[in-house]
């Protein structure tokens, strides 16, 4: 998926100094189910976070094509940087979703290997690490995209509503019409463990 791998290119530059294991690459796993409305990300023994991964929660974002909004936690809200969007296009919503997971990957998996990562609070799961990890996604991979939302912009501090949790369904052809924007070329999928399965090559 472009999004992870832009995350991870970005994450790996000198300057930003997260020391990522030389060959780390995040285990990437999506559900379709109409029925979970969260992603996660970070690392763990399961099969996805085994090394640092994520699961991300799809269909509530792409069903039908619709503009979404995207809410983050209470405490991070309301920064210019990595708080809340307005409604803007799916695609964007989604490479939001994928960051804020990403960086939780990335903060497990740097944790406590390096000076800089012993001081940072990289522990806590939306604490201060996690937070520098997201801004840098965020800064480079999502906000630029606002520029372009079809949607009408909103200032960074005003409140977004709280959106209630729906039930959600998504066709086949809307998962095949997701990936094919997201991976930036027609997508054929004729079984829907296809798609997992497409975005680990």
């Amino acid at each position: 998926m472009a999004t992870v791998k832009a995350c991870v290119r970005i994450a790996r530059r000198k300057d930003n100094e997260l020391p990522l294991p030389a060959a780390w690459f995040p285990n990437v796993k999506i559900s379709w189910s109409a029925g979970r409305n969260r992603s996660r990300g970070g690392k763990g023994a399961s099969s996805v976070y085994a090394g640092g991964g994520i699961s991300l929660a799809l269909a509530q974002h792409v069903a039908g094509g619709q503009d979404r909004t995207f809410n983050e936690y209470s405490h991070v809200a309301d920064s210019p940087i990595i708080g809340s969007l307005p409604k803007t296009r799916w695609q964007t919503v989604v490479a939001a979703v994928t960051c804020h997971e990403i960086a939780h990957a990335i903060q497990f998996v740097v944790r406590g290997r390096s000076a800089r990562c012993r001081k940072v609070d990289f522990k806590t799961a939306h604490g201060r690490g996690w937070q520098q990890v997201y801004a840098l996604l965020r800064r480079e991979i999502v906000n630029p995209l606002l520029a372009v939302s079809s949607s009408i912009h909103m200032p960074a501090s005003a409140p977004i509503p709280a959106v209630a949790p729906t039930m959600v369904s998504i066709s086949r052809a809307d998962k095949i019409k997701a990936f094919s924007k997201l991976l930036g070329f027609a997508v054929d999928v004729r079984l829907e463990h296809s798609v997992n399965r497409l975005i680990h090559k």
